[in-house]
């Protein structure tokens, strides 16, 4: 084991622990902005970490990058006081770069 993946085991604990940690605080709901600032956090500090740890398979780093876009895009969806197309635009730039990263996993 070396020290990327040592990291990435640890960024990915954190990770879902920050996950369970919000879902104690708040209740889980996809469209409860306190819950969804705490699942989004968590998730992508675990997709990183799978990023980082050598034995995980591209195709899961792939699905964690994946998450967190959904997760994130599910977050600023429900945002109040947030434009529409604000919201919609903000969307294109998440999606661009999941597909860069997923590209550059693929390779």
């Amino acid at each position: 084991m070396n020290g990327p993946s040592i990291l990435g085991y640890c960024l990915t604990i954190v990770g879902v622990l920050t996950v369970i940690w919000g879902a104690t605080l708040f209740r889980p709901d996809l469209t409860e902005s306190r819950f969804m600032s705490f699942a989004t956090s968590g998730i992508i500090l675990a997709a990183i970490g799978l990023c980082f740890i050598s034995a995980v398979p591209t195709a899961v780093s792939v699905v964690g990058i994946w998450a967190a876009t959904l997760t994130t895009m599910i977050y600023i969806w429900w945002l109040p006081k947030m434009e529409l197309p604000v919201r919609i635009i903000s969307f294109v730039p998440l999606i661009a770069f999941a597909i860069w990263l997923t590209v550059k996993l693929l390779k």
